[in-house]
């Protein structure tokens, strides 16, 4: 069950990016490359033929093959680009760009007080690049709080910089993401345990004041996943990556009582083959949750899988893929929640020939209304975080990281 530990060219292309920037040893970081381009092509290319999908049950799920019209969003402003430090792994939040740096330290590129989210500056973060390792999962945040995994633990840290790092559990697996959210009460935290003997780990759900929760039903396994808070419910998403096929896994927990219960676990769809990069991420707006998954379309295609669950989780759900020029074995995502509607920011290659340049496209689930933001070399991991007013995009590209504020019209 476990999947293969290949990277593709474009981790290549990073790797020899980062080389020259630093990943852990005491080079000088090289002068500033110049920002990524922040554009917005005024061509659009027609929806494509659809193309048959992998089956979950004996009741295929209806794929469709998309390609956003990147021609501009008109509900949404983008803002100035702003530089905030070296190649870090980051995360947005409403407080600015959080930076986690080797040794567990959170460092913050504070964002500007200011009432529209385009017109709100980020203050550069003054670190060296060999402070970080860039490759390493950022923090999720929540509750004024960052969490990660650390030398197989689940840890936390306040983000005022003083404060001691907490662990939460033991039992977690290195090098892997985990997926915050912020409860009435406390917070919600999934992640993925220590592996077993077979190299098979199973996803978690740590609650606070509560008994950490199994969200991977027995005889399953889970390579990523992702919560979000639907109404009164949390939402987990989980992918089971295999070399052959990828079981996606979705179910409601709900939260509230002594100990938290969990609704049944259902397979909503089953991909292709995972890679050793191939994460999960989830995004919600009222009444409907999409799931979303940079993967193999088949032996020649590559793209974003956007599974929509509804209101429920269930078998059968509606699959739409923004394909990609080519394979990406490191393809950066981000979700948010902003002006009502769930938002999906992916990095995708320009053009199909090896190493070519990649864009970072904002996309509204749910349409093809989308937006190119910007364009690097390589992007390395991307970060959208909900602030008032719209979100505060974080991503990080061609030997630095990068922030720009997003408003609502």
């Amino acid at each position: 069950m476990g999947r293969p530990a290949t990277l593709g060219s474009a981790v290549t292309a990073l790797l020899l990016a980062v080389t020259t920037a630093s990943l852990g040893c005491s080079r000088r970081e090289p002068p500033a490359l110049a920002a990524p381009s922040a554009r917005t092509p005024a061509s659009s290319v027609s929806a494509a033929p659809a193309a048959s999908a992998p089956k979950p049950g004996p009741t295929p799920a209806t794929t469709s093959v998309l390609d956003p019209k990147t021609a501009g969003i008109k509900d949404l402003t983008l803002g100035d680009l702003f530089d905030v430090g070296p190649m870090a792994p980051v995360t947005a939040t409403s407080e600015g760009v959080v930076m986690l740096t080797r040794d567990d330290r959170l460092l913050l590129a504070p964002r500007a007080a200011g009432s529209r989210p385009d017109k709100t500056s980020v203050a550069p973060l003054d670190a060296d690049a060999a402070e970080f390792s860039v490759l390493r999962r950022a923090p999720s945040i929540a509750g004024g709080r960052a969490y990660w995994i650390s030398r197989g633990r689940l840890v936390r840290r306040a983000l005022d910089g003083g404060a001691p790092l907490e662990v939460l559990d033991n039992e977690a697996r290195d090098n892997t993401r985990v997926s915050a959210v912020e409860l009435k009460r406390g917070v919600a935290v999934a992640f993925l345990g220590r592996a077993d003997a077979e190299g098979t780990s199973h996803a978690r759900l740590w609650l606070e004041g509560k008994p950490v929760l199994e969200l991977t039903q027995e005889g399953a396994g889970a390579s990523s996943v992702a919560l979000t808070r639907s109404g009164n419910r949390l939402l987990a998403v989980t992918i089971d990556g295999r070399s052959a096929m990828t079981p996606l896994h979705a179910r409601a927990v709900r939260p509230e009582g002594a100990v938290a219960t969990l609704d049944d676990d259902v397979v909503v769809w089953v991909g292709g083959p995972s890679q050793a990069w191939t994460e999960t991420f989830v995004g919600v707006e009222p009444g409907r949750a999409w799931a979303h998954v940079p993967i193999e379309r088949d032996m020649t295609h590559f793209g974003l899988a956007n599974v929509e669950l509804g209101a429920e989780p269930h078998m059968d759900c509606d699959v739409t893929f923004f394909d990609y020029a080519n394979g990406l074995d490191l393809a950066p995502v981000g979700t948010a929640t902003l002006c009502g509607h769930a938002y999906v920011a992916f990095a995708r290659p320009t053009a199909s020939a090896p190493h070519s340049p990649q864009e970072l496209v904002l996309v509204r689930s749910g349409t093809k209304e989308a937006q190119t933001v910007a364009s690097a070399r390589v992007f390395a991991a991307v970060s959208l975080a909900s602030v008032p007013g719209g979100a505060l995009l974080a991503y990080v590209a061609d030997g630095r990281s990068w922030a720009r504020g997003i408003a609502c019209k």
